[in-house]
C-alpha cells in the first residue's frame, strides 16, 4: 500500500516535466530537465521494484526455477527495448 502512495504522485510530476520540455524555449533549461527525467525514472524503477517484491512476499507471484535459451531472453529483452535504444541511437545489431 506504501508503494502505491509513493507512486500515485509521480504521474503528475512525470507530466509537469513533459510540459515544460514542450513548451521551454528551444535549448532552455536542458540540463535541469534532462537530470529531473532521469531521477523520475528512477524513483518510479525502484518503485515498481518494491511493489514487485511486495507481490512476490504476498504470493501473488510465483517465481519458478529453470533453464531458459539464453539467446531467446536477450532476443526478447532487445525487442522491449527496442524504442528506447532507438530513441538513444543505440544499434542492439
Amino acid at each position: 500500500m506504501l508503494s502505491h502512495e509513493l507512486r500515485n504522485p509521480l504521474a503528475p510530476l512525470r507530466n509537469g516535466l513533459k510540459i515544460l520540455r514542450l513548451t521551454r524555449p528551444d535549448g532552455e533549461a536542458d540540463q535541469p530537465l534532462s537530470i529531473m527525467e532521469r531521477q523520475l525514472g528512477q524513483m518510479v524503477h525502484v518503485i515498481d521494484d518494491l511493489l514487485d517484491l511486495s507481490r512476490i512476499a504476498n504470493g501473488k507471484i510465483d517465481l519458478r526455477r529453470g533453464r531458459i535459451e539464453l539467446a531467446g531472453a536477450v532476443q526478447d529483452a532487445v525487442e522491449i527495448s527496442r524504442s528506447l535504444l532507438d530513441d538513444r541511437g543505440i544499434n542492439s545489431r
